[in-house]
């Protein structure tokens, strides 16, 4: 029988079907991570998309799922949210703490599932085509605040009478008699050796009914759990991990964080993070202990701070992490910090183009924000915001570095916007697109570049997604040589023509999974414990540090 939360979810839905938009899956979103956009036609055993560069065909196979357009799947949470907002003013109106919790889990749980259709699109749909999901995000969030403002604590069961004490045990031959339903008594084979240990009486039949109708212990309070998160026992971690995730407070975030960077058991790590993931972004963003464990904490537990919100992921996440970290020139986070970002790159490079327009007179983080975007990788709205900087001498190498790091994939940007913009752009823009066709600096035909394109684009393409698929199985890593590479020389003398090879190209065999600082120290002490056992047990003496050679 399907619950009335359920029936008047279904006729919700029903009522509001002719008033969604039409139905027109408009990204498909590929197993391997990818999105692509367009228009999708099924074709039996595959689908057909148009993109604005051209038609493919994606068997459905590689399909993880056709996500619709971002109007329709606003208008399908917008439909739960309603839904869920009448169960929170019925639950208004219960004054029994236990039935108006009840009522308001099944708002949350339609909370959740109306903001996971929105986040799902995250990193899909840039520019105007977020307006509706921005909007229908917020409106989620403050009903969900709603819903968390209304619950009632419910009271602690009272704790069973005390159990009278066990009577006596009497002689075998009595309680035979007295009981013939009791489990015989095992006559042991030495009684006086069993007297000495101690032996306990085996339990009865009246026992065991006792014990299976007593009531069950109360829960533990928010605080018994986050205290248990400090216990030595794995177990007990666990299941206070998994109690705070069945019931989150905002309070138990620094503890959770804390828990999570000491944390060396798989099993709790995972129950933490799940634990940290049921909290509402938005909600838990607002707290100050976050802030204050952005600004003043160690650098471990900011790690960890970002190592949670590269996992929650979202435009609030992608924000805080760009305000708390990169507008204040967080250093010695900044491997962290861009990792987390190249992850979201799509939310990523949009907030930071916002971020430079804020800072106009802050020179010194505005070209840190260029070399960030050359980092994250973006090809569609990154590339396109680097062109103008080709024309401004004082920062034209910077963005010809950020553009070879994002390399290939931005081919059709420097074709459609740069070979039509100024003159020095229209320039440079050809030599980097000679660098990446590898056709001669000679040629001077944009035709010859137009052709290239066309007859190479499914294998740039592809070469993007399975650099992509690498890279999200590496934990979207990010290193010193990558801040690095901008001061090398990447324009000749007389600054008029290019010299650098492919960045990945030359890159791809040296990148490493991304770990924090803690976890990089930590395996390179035990590398080098296990060589000096190696070298013990071969009976071998360690090798002498190397003299430097002395200078003249």
């Amino acid at each position: 029988m399907s619950s009335p939360t359920s029936a008047r979810l279904t006729t919700a839905l029903l009522l509001a079907g002719p008033l969604l938009p039409a139905a027109r899956p408009d990204a498909l979103l590929l197993k391997d991570g990818k999105a692509l956009e367009g228009t999708v036609t099924d074709k039996g055993g595959a689908y057909e998309i148009k993109t604005k560069y051209g038609t493919l065909t994606i068997d459905k196979a590689e399909v993880r799922k056709v996500l619709p357009a971002p109007d329709r799947i606003a208008a399908e949470a917008d439909v739960l949210r309603k839904v869920a907002a009448g169960l929170c003013e019925e639950a208004a109106a219960l004054h029994v703490p236990a039935e108006r919790n009840r009522k308001l889990s099944a708002a949350r749980e339609l909370l959740d599932k109306a903001r996971l259709l929105c986040a799902e699109a995250d990193g899909v749909y840039t520019g105007p085509d977020r307006v509706a999901l921005d909007k229908a995000a917020a409106e989620i969030a403050g009903t969900t605040q709603r819903a968390r403002e209304l619950a009632l604590p419910e009271p602690a069961a009272e704790p069973p009478p005390a159990a009278a004490p066990p009577p006596a045990p009497l002689p075998p031959a009595v309680a035979k008699a007295a009981d013939p339903g009791a489990t015989p008594a095992v006559t042991p084979a030495n009684p006086a050796a069993s007297a000495e240990l101690g032996a306990p009486a085996l339990p009865t039949k009246k026992d065991l009914r006792d014990a299976a109708s007593m009531p069950p212990p109360a829960p533990k309070t928010a605080k018994e759990l986050v205290e248990d998160l400090a216990s030595p026992d794995a177990a007990v971690r666990k299941a206070a991990a998994d109690g705070l995730a069945q019931a989150p407070v905002p309070e138990a975030l620094p503890p959770l964080l804390e828990a999570l960077r000491k944390e060396s058991d798989g099993r709790v790590i995972d129950a933490l993070e799940l634990a940290l993931l049921r909290q509402d972004v938005v909600t838990l963003l607002r707290q100050d202990a976050v802030k204050a464990l952005a600004s003043g904490g160690t650098p471990e537990q900011k790690a960890a701070l970002v190592h949670v919100l590269k996992r929650l992921g979202g435009e609030p996440a992608v924000r805080f992490l760009i305000d708390q970290f990169v507008m204040k020139g967080d250093e010695p986070l900044r491997l962290e910090t861009a990792s987390a970002l190249k992850k979201h790159k799509a939310i990523a490079v949009r907030l930071l183009i916002e971020a430079f327009r804020k800072a106009p007179s802050r020179l010194d983080l505005q070209v840190d924000i260029i070399k960030l975007i050359g980092i994250i990788g973006e090809s569609a709205q990154g590339a396109r915001f680097l062109l103008p900087f080709l024309e401004t001498e004082a920062v034209r190498e910077i963005a010809v570095h950020a553009l070879l790091k994002i390399d290939r994939p931005a081919i059709p940007v420097l074709l459609q916007y740069g070979l039509s913009g100024g003159a020095k752009t229209r320039n440079w823009s050809a030599q980097i697109l000679r660098h990446f066709m590898n056709i001669p600096s000679e040629s001077r035909s944009s035709d010859e570049l137009t052709r290239w394109w066309v007859a190479n684009r499914r294998d740039v393409e592809a070469e993007e997604a399975a650099r992509e698929k690498r890279d999200a199985e590496l934990n979207w890593p990010v290193d010193e040589h990558d801040w690095a590479e901008y001061d090398r020389p990447v324009i000749d003398r007389d600054g008029n023509e290019l010299r650098a090879g492919r960045y990945r190209a030359l890159r791809e065999r040296t990148r490493r999974p991304m770990m924090d600082a803690t976890l990089a120290r930590e395996l390179q002490d035990e590398r080098a414990r296990q060589r000096e056992e190696r070298i013990k047990a071969k009976g071998l003496a360690p090798a002498p540090p190397p003299v430097a050679p002395k200078t003249p």
